[in-house]
């Protein structure tokens, strides 16, 4: 399941610059700099001022930060960072069991996912919806998503990347056919929004509601 030709590192570079920037986040940071400038040097700089923290605030929300990826093979780790709002079983419209686990990411988060398992990307599907806050419960039913199912020869885990009220987009860097190392970056959601993970029953949940987990530390939970 390894990717062939290219080391971690060399995808890491692929969509990232050295300081840890997601290459989506730089409108949203050199934009409101450039017209600061601007401000600054034609009108006033108190508004300019204003810009470059707004840049600032962007540059934090797109950062990348470093993670050490746990070496346990059979832990499943968390695909975001942010806080567990819900662990629930639930049964599938195709009737298979499922632990769901709901992540909520706030605006203070860093908003990169990443793979919680090793193995391969073997459906992409891309739902619309609505765009409910998403914190809310209806969200995790309504919303517009990107749905991601990974399988290796153990188990086959579906993440759900969920647009929220000011996330209007899932970004998604990876394709159907994709093999993934666990912890690698598959891509982000803009602004505040939810990951909801579907786990099989053979998976021992490690976490529980409320607790905040971090993007490819946190052990979610371990295949038993």
């Amino acid at each position: 399941m390894e990717p062939k030709g290219e080391t971690i590192r060399d995808m890491q570079r692929r969509k990232y610059i050295s300081i840890g920037i997601a290459r989506e986040g730089y409108p949203y940071i050199l934009i409101p700099l450039i017209v600061a400038l601007f401000l600054f040097i034609f009108w006033s700089p108190i508004p300019a001022a204003i810009l470059v923290l707004v840049s600032g605030s962007m540059g934090f929300f797109f950062c990348d930060p470093p993670r050490t990826i746990p070496g346990e093979a059979k832990a499943v780790v968390s695909p975001a960072d942010g806080r567990v709002m819900k662990i629930a079983p639930l049964t599938t419209p195709e009737g298979q069991k499922r632990v769901l686990v709901s992540i909520f990411l706030s605006l203070f988060d860093a908003h990169i996912n990443r793979a919680p398992i090793r193995g391969k990307i073997v459906k992409v599907h891309h739902q619309p919806g609505r765009f409910h806050p998403a914190f809310k419960e209806k969200a995790s039913r309504a919303n517009e998503r990107n749905i991601i199912i990974i399988s290796n020869r153990e188990t086959s885990i579906t993440l759900h990347q969920i647009a929220g009220i000011l996330a209007r987009r899932a970004v998604l860097w990876k394709k159907e056919g994709d093999s993934l190392l666990k912890g690698e970056r598959i891509g982000m959601i803009k602004f505040g929004s939810r990951v909801d993970l579907w786990l099989p029953p053979e998976v021992t949940i490690s976490v529980h509601p409320r607790q905040k987990v971090k993007a490819g530390s946190s052990i979610i939970g371990r295949l038993r």
